[in-house]
Formats: structure tokens, C-alpha cells, sequence
């Protein structure tokens, strides 16, 4: 798998009064060249190129799922996720966010209604979500924050409440 980092296995460290050195076990340049080389060659510097195919087969059969796309960045799976989903209208999100998560609703022409975030965790408070819903929301897009996972089950329970 191309993917999966070369290594010889042990590492060494050694010490001595000034300093700690440590030496990998990654392999001679040469061999961790070749596969930029390729790329260089075949000058698809960016998406589906061999190695971005190979890294998209090997993951489908890695994680056994039938569909698996994979994106330069965060902002253009948003972006996709959001036209894919077909959402539009008006959407509940977070201010406490990358500037991302705006960017790809302003991108698919959809308005953001912010909502207030937990005090605590940074994440949308399900209670302000909740009080934010009207007719006009499509969808509610939430971010985990620092580490910190949304409560997902309180804010799909306010969603299909509010159907």
C-alpha cells in the first residue's frame, strides 16, 4: 500500500550530556522519492490521479463501505455534502466555527442562522437550536468543538420534533 509509511522497525536514541539524538528506521531518500517522482511525471498534481485512486480502492476495502470520496479539504466535503443532501433555504449552524462551515452554505446559496453554543463545551446548545427552528429551517449543521462531541441526539430529536 502506498499509502502506509516505510520503516526498517527499530528506532535508535542515544544520549549523551548535551543532547538527544534520535535516528528513524525510515528508509534510504531514494526510495520514498519515487513515488513523487511518478507523480511529477505524470504531472496530475491534484485529484484522481493513480495514487489518489489506489489510496480511494484500498480505503473502500480497508473500511468495508461501498462509496468512499476523498476531498483536498474540509471545505469542498461540505460544500459537496451540502448539494449532494440537496439542502437549501435556511440552515442552523455554530459561529463558534472555521470559516468553512460558512463558506460552503454561502457557496450553495444558503443562508446560515446562527445559533448560541454551549458555555462549557463551545458547541450548539440544543436548547437555543430548538428555540432558532421555523418553518423555513432546512437543516442543522453542527461542529464538535476541541475535541468535544456535539450532543447529536438531543439536536436530531429537536429536528424531528420540528419537522
Amino acid at each position: 500500500m502506498y499509502w502506509k509509511a516505510y520503516t526498517k522497525g527499530n528506532n535508535n536514541v542515544s544520549v549523551s550530556k548535551t543532547n538527544i539524538h534520535h535516528t528513524s528506521g525510515i528508509t534510504t531518500i531514494g526510495r520514498n522519492y519515487r513515488i513523487p517522482e511518478e507523480i511529477w511525471e505524470n504531472r496530475i498534481l491534484t485529484n484522481k490521479g493513480r495514487f489518489h485512486e489506489q489510496f480511494e480502492k484500498e480505503l473502500v476495502e480497508y473500511l468495508g463501505v461501498k462509496y468512499l470520496s476523498l476531498f483536498a479539504n474540509g471545505t469542498l466535503a461540505l460544500v459537496t455534502a451540502l448539494q449532494t443532501l440537496s439542502i437549501t433555504g435556511k440552515l442552523i449552524t455554530t459561529p463558534f466555527s472555521f470559516v468553512a462551515t460558512t463558506h460552503s452554505l454561502w457557496w450553495n446559496n444558503i443562508k446560515p442562522v446562527f445559533s448560541n453554543i454551549e458555555p462549557d463545551y463551545f458547541n450548539l446548545d440544543p436548547d437555543k437550536v430548538e428555540e432558532a427552528l421555523t418553518p423555513h429551517t432546512t437543516a442543522i449543521m453542527s461542529v464538535h468543538v476541541y475535541g468535544n462531541l456535539c450532543k447529536l441526539n438531543a439536536l436530531k430529536n429537536s429536528a424531528d420534533i420540528n419537522r
